[in-house]
């Protein structure tokens, strides 16, 4: 080997065929290779086997489209990939274990980026002649695999912190329905039990008036982590209206199934965006519990059913007012409460543990693969 080594010395392009019988794989952003039936978004292949490419134990795939953001996927069986794919046969000298971490490093997302081509950054491609340019140094082969061990019980964990979170998920769920089966009949219409939008800020609000502002969450994982910080009237979008008059839930009525809401209290430097209804339960009802049971499955199929548009679907003011909520007696929503109160505090601990994990990782990822740490001893 002359001269400084390169991808191509370590990485051979495998374009063998597909064969039947093997399972379709999608590469994923953060989910390395997963089967393309087990994706949110499922999508469908016209292709035969054989016009789809193989790829092997031990291979990595890449989209030439997303590489540079690090889109790749480590297979651990056999399986067929889409032609739009690079599939990487490892050679003698690289763990591709390794390789499979070491590719989401800073400094290798940059070479990605680097040599791709195209005019803008979505239209970039790297293409396995320009990836097999690209200069390394990789660490010797024992140290690889103890990288790679090392950095694999970490995705072990971090799995098992995911696998918590979805089941405390399906727990809240589950608990949800159980304590609001028997409240179906009993529906009450939702202007019957609260009051919405019952304050907003007005046209001739002082043009300086200062204030937090809450605007809908970009995110599609519904969360609430939506402050867009301190504006003044004169300088916020024209959808900065919405204030609460004294406590509610404030709802996402933009795409209201991605189960965007929360409870807020009456502050007055404190203002949303119209996306959002802010709905100020009466008497007979806890605001909690308002909280818990508007994500329900019978409230959400009624929503669901008066959704209009397509690529923001979202429901009206006057169609949300004429969605029947399952109210409970009063003794029982301090008790719903409570149970499910306890299982979002257990869901936020397993939030916190599972983003505490991924940090680490990150750290570890930035002393390991830039050399700064050395590992001794067998991880196997």
């Amino acid at each position: 080997m002359s001269g400084r080594p390169r991808l191509g010395d370590f990485f051979s392009n495998r374009q063998e065929p597909g064969r039947p019988g093997l399972p379709v794989m999608s590469v994923t952003m953060n989910d390395s290779l997963v089967l393309r039936d087990d994706l949110d978004r499922r999508t469908e292949s016209a292709l035969r086997p054989d016009q789809h490419l193989l790829v092997r134990t031990g291979d990595i795939a890449y989209n030439m489209m997303r590489m540079w953001q690090g889109a790749r996927g480590l297979a651990t069986a056999d399986g067929v990939v889409s032609p739009a794919y690079v599939v990487l046969a490892p050679k003698p000298g690289i763990d591709s274990r390794f390789a499979y971490h070491w590719f989401k490093s800073a400094r290798m997302i940059h070479l990605f980026w680097a040599y791709s081509h195209g005019l803008t950054e979505d239209r970039l491609r790297l293409y396995f002649d320009e990836f097999a340019e690209i200069p390394i140094a990789p660490p010797p082969l024992e140290q690889q695999r103890r990288v790679a061990a090392v950095l694999s019980e970490w995705d072990h964990a971090i799995d098992r912190a995911e696998r918590l979170v979805a089941a405390n998920r399906l727990a809240y769920r589950a608990e949800l329905e159980r304590l609001t089966a028997h409240a179906t009949s009993n529906l009450r219409r939702l202007d019957k039990i609260s009051r919405v939008n019952l304050r907003s800020l007005s046209a001739k609000t002082d043009q300086n008036f200062a204030f937090d502002y809450f605007d809908i969450a970009a995110g599609e994982d519904g969360s609430n982590d939506d402050l867009s910080g301190k504006i003044t009237f004169k300088s916020a979008p024209s959808r900065a209206r919405r204030m609460v008059a004294h406590e509610g839930v404030v709802y996402s009525t933009v795409r209201p199934l991605l189960r965007r809401l929360f409870v807020a209290r009456c502050r007055e430097d404190a203002v949303y965006s119209t996306g959002y209804s802010i709905i100020e339960p009466l008497e007979c009802c806890l605001v909690g519990y308002l909280k818990h049971v508007l994500v329900s499955r019978v409230v959400e199929r009624q929503v669901y059913a008066r959704l209009t548009g397509s690529g923001y679907p979202a429901i009206s003011e006057n169609d949300l007012a004429e969605v029947k909520i399952p109210l409970l007696s009063m003794d029982k929503q301090l008790a719903a409460c409570e149970i499910l109160g306890g299982i979002e505090k257990q869901q936020s601990l397993y939030l916190q543990y599972a983003n505490t994990v991924r940090v680490q990782k990150t750290a570890l990822m930035q002393k390991l693969l830039a050399g700064d740490w050395h590992l001794g001893g067998s991880f196997e």
